[in-house]
């Protein structure tokens, strides 16, 4: 049963042209017969009919068979198209490209039935009741009106609805047409709610159990049709024997009847072998042979007097199975989508065949600002001289002077010593040889542990209780593993971790890299002091021009310039550059400042270039996808409609253009952007200087981005379809 009270529609509202297209309809209506709704094109009543339905939205309430509607929800009416309702439409709404046997298995699918030989025999059944029993394998595209009406009524009871609907089913059908189809769908209401709207008065007067008029979005009648009816639609197409003349010929063994005009024509009979042979002379006339099968039927009577009998006994429960549960159940699988995605690609005209390759050179475009974005925000990259902790101190007037008052001092920092390779090169054993250039060696600033903390790329930070762990950073561990040695043997920076080298007469052995590039050695401070200057002694060192001191932790300066490390660089700047009074012998200059400010600047340029050049590539490919997918979209407008008329849920069909776009997007821009990220990895100039250019969580990154804007900006078109209701979505296939 259905009721609904206080229904209002209406099209522009609150504007000059606005129309009140239902007006404040309340209606009930039976669990069964046939009820019309008849009036006037323009009136309202298919307005009326896909409120009722579903397939549009209204305000107002509605009761269907214990759903109660206070407002539009799209979700819980598409379950019920799906279970529920079956429609019958003017247009048929049939996918054209399908069988008749997949345009009704699509209903089947819906509501779960899975057993094959149930859907077989079902689908055999609901056709052989309206008359196509042989048409199963037939394309609907390839049957005439009345017979795809008829694809449709079957596709509408092959689900056991509550309720059919029916919007002009005749009306794009001729007289012999309507009789058989007005039959089937009378024979239908004995058992079921049917609602049918039409604006064909005998029609509605003969078949209808009841008649609801509406005009001007109101009802203006609703009336039992009761008493005796008549229906004098003659088929143009047959045979009316009592409006032709007849001649008889007859004898024991044969009659022959001849009906119409037989003037001047000179017709023989030969019956011979079981084969009847008709000799028309010269005649031109066409010859049509009839029989049980024949479109064309013939009756004994006259056309006025024409009454059909056709009657349709249908068994809903024959070959059917209800569905245990109204679980949602994948209209369309994801196999399937995949297959229909593919589908699409395969038939791509050449325009978009151009269009891939412009995906694949704008995936190339974005990974090759992707790796440049790595390389400039990659802290090993970075061009600064010397790290935020050092300040440089100008010392004058005096021999010595002690700067530990500092904020934050902590030690000077000693400057370049040089580490000689401990091992074997091309099967010599070198332990610091100075005199073979093939042995690898560095050298570079040093810094005792514990005075900062680095960040660890590889490996791990010293054990204060070994004795010769080092660190290294990446400056450092790149200049190494360009020496030919570690080149010849592909070695890349990890790889460095548990080299040994001689300093002075410590063997040394690096345990980590860290993240800068100043061209620092981190080392315990301990074993520096041991093996750099020996112990006990307070002499000149002539490799060092240091003057040491054995109880000091710390270095005193000549007449000169002296780096020094300090926690908090910028109060200790500022005392250093303070009170003339105060450190008349002592000058500071600290650096960072000034190149981090650059560095910045330049930082920020090449960001807006890439990131300029990221939007404009990924903005063109998002562009280019929404055109594609929004032709794709309109043309197979028809095929929606019927899926969303039908009751398949709106993200089912985003779904079949997500997979589409994800499948372009995998062919293309991925590909593109794989296939450049591992070239620019594989480059001289990057494999050289051992420079990041992509990893893998970036990779993954930035492939997971483009999947998900290409994806929103693909599916875009169809987003913004799907929020209109079913009707609007067939009102603008239709358009």
């Amino acid at each position: 049963m259905i009721k609904a009270f206080n229904l209002n529609k209406y099209f522009f509202k609150r504007k000059k042209n606005e129309i009140h297209v239902i007006n404040n309809v309340s209606i009930e209506l039976p669990e069964k017969g046939l009820v019309v709704l008849f009036g006037p094109s323009g009136g309202g009543k298919t307005t009326l009919l896909n409120v009722l339905g579903g397939l549009d939205k209204a305000e107002g309430t509605i009761n269907f068979f214990d759903h109660e509607f206070d407002k539009y929800k799209m979700g819980k009416w598409d379950k019920l198209r799906t279970y529920d309702i079956g429609y019958v439409f003017q247009n048929y709404l049939l996918v054209e490209e399908l069988s008749v046997y997949e345009n009704i298995k699509l209903t089947l699918d819906m509501i779960g039935m899975t057993d094959k030989d149930m859907i077989d025999n079902r689908i055999e059944y609901v056709l052989e009741s309206v008359g196509l029993k042989n048409y199963k394998r037939r394309r609907a595209s390839q049957l005439s009106g009345g017979q795809q009406q008829r694809v449709a009524i079957a596709r509408a009871l092959a689900k056991n609805p509550k309720v059919i609907i029916a919007d002009e089913p005749t009306g794009n059908l001729d007289s012999k047409n309507t009789v058989e189809i007005m039959n089937i769908i009378k024979t239908i209401s004995k058992d079921k709610l049917v609602l049918l709207v039409t604006h064909e008065k005998d029609v509605a007067n003969y078949y209808a159990d009841r008649i609801i008029e509406i005009k001007d979005g109101q009802m203006v009648s609703d009336t039992e049709n009761t008493g005796d009816k008549t229906f004098n639609y003659a088929h143009e197409t047959d045979i009316y024997l009592k409006d032709l003349p007849v001649q008889n010929l007859a004898n024991d063994n044969v009659d022959v009847s001849f009906y119409g005009e037989f003037s001047d024509k000179k017709i023989r009979l030969i019956s011979k072998s079981g084969t009847i042979y008709v000799d028309l002379g010269d005649s031109k006339e066409r010859v049509v042979v009839l029989d049980s099968n024949s479109e064309t039927k013939i009756y004994d009577q006259s056309a006025k007097d024409f009454k059909s009998t056709e009657k349709v006994e249908f068994d809903y429960e024959k070959y059917y199975e209800p569905p245990k549960h109204k679980k949602y159940r994948a209209f369309i699988p994801l196999k399937r989508a995949f297959t229909l995605a593919f589908n699409q690609l395969v038939n791509f005209t050449r325009r978009r065949r151009f269009l891939l390759i412009g995906f694949l050179f704008a995936g190339a475009l974005i990974a090759v600002m992707t790796s440049l974005l790595i390389l400039a925000t990659d802290d090993r990259n970075t061009q600064l001289s010397k790290p935020i902790e050092v300040i440089d101190v100008q010392v004058t007037g005096l021999e010595s002077k002690d700067i530990t008052e500092a904020p934050g001092f902590v030690t000077y920092l000693p400057s370049y010593f040089s580490f000689e390779f401990a091992g074997t090169v091309f099967d010599q054993n070198i332990y610091g040889s100075h005199w073979d250039s093939s042995a690898p060696r560095f050298s570079g600033n040093i810094i005792f542990n514990g005075l900062r903390k680095p960040e660890i790329v590889y490996g791990r930070s010293i054990n204060e209780a070994n004795t010769g762990e080092i660190l290294i950073d990446t400056n450092t561990a790149r200049s190494l593993i360009s020496n030919t040695f570690y080149a010849a043997q592909n070695f890349k920076e990890r790889n460095l971790i548990g080299e040994k080298f001689k300093f002075n007469e410590l063997e040394v052995t690096i345990v980590g890299i860290t993240n800068h590039n100043y061209n620092y050695i981190t080392m315990e401070k301990e074993d520096f002091i041991n093996y750099q200057i020996p112990k006990n002694a307070s002499i000149y060192n002539q490799y060092m021009g240091y003057t040491y001191q054995q109880k000091l932790t710390y270095y005193e300066s000549t007449l000169g310039s002296r780096s020094v490390y300090s926690t908090t660089p910028e109060l200790a700047y500022n005392y250093y550059i303070g009170d003339d009074d105060k450190n008349p012998d002592v000058s500071a200059f600290w650096t960072y400042p000034e190149q981090k400010e650059m560095l910045d600047n330049a930082l920020r340029s090449v960001y807006q270039t890439i990131f300029t050049v990221i939007i404009i590539a990924a903005g063109l490919t998002w562009l280019s996808l929404y055109f594609i997918i929004r032709s794709n979209l309109f043309s197979r407008i028809d095929e929606i409609k019927v899926y969303r008329a039908l009751g398949v849920r709106w993200f089912e069909i985003v779904k079949i253009f997500a997979v589409e776009v994800f499948v372009l997007t995998t062919i293309s821009t991925v590909v593109g952007y794989i296939i450049t990220t591992i070239y620019m990895g594989n480059m001289d100039i990057f494999k050289s200087l051992n420079m990041v250019t992509s990893t893998l969580p970036s990779s993954l990154l930035a492939i997971l981005i483009i999947y998900v804007f290409n994806l929103l900006f693909g599916t875009l078109p169809v987003l913004l379809l799907m929020r209109r209701t079913p009707a609007g979505i067939i009102a603008q296939a239709e358009a």
